[in-house]
């Protein structure tokens, strides 16, 4: 019960404050421009905040969610609840932030990649597949 009165808490305050432009959904990829407020409620999904976008404030509720906010776009405060989350911000731009859990804010430069985890299929050469030679 002390585990999800925090859960309850987060969506009851997101759901009273109406953000206009919310997100719900779990391993989603969305890019868009967004202005106002801007929530997302979901798990492992990845959200692209164009650099034409003016958010006033920007909600989280989830886990392993990440936001790219590019360069460009303005941004006046970033309210996670979760675990894991990433939001990748330009280093130029000033955010209040208000975290409950272990989540990161990570600064980049502009122009610099997101580093998103990739998967690589293990791949076999040819002289790994070949069978051993019988003496």
């Amino acid at each position: 019960m002390r585990i999800l009165l925090p859960w309850l808490a987060a969506g009851l305050a997101l759901g009273l404050t109406g953000c206009a432009n919310r997100i719900v959904g779990n391993n989603l990829t969305e890019r868009g421009e967004w202005h106002g407020e801007f929530g997302l409620t979901g798990h492992l999904n990845h959200i692209t905040i164009s650099g034409q976008s003016r958010l006033t404030r920007m909600s989280i509720i989830g886990d392993s969610n990440t936001i790219d906010v590019q360069h460009g776009a303005t941004l006046g405060k970033i309210e996670i609840w979760g675990q894991r989350n990433k939001v990748y911000i330009p280093e130029d731009l000033i955010i209040r932030s208000s975290d409950v859990g272990a989540n990161q804010v990570i600064r980049r430069a502009p122009g610099e990649p997101l580093e998103l985890p990739k998967f690589e299929p293990e791949t076999v050469t040819s002289e790994e597949a070949a069978p051993a030679e019988q003496p």
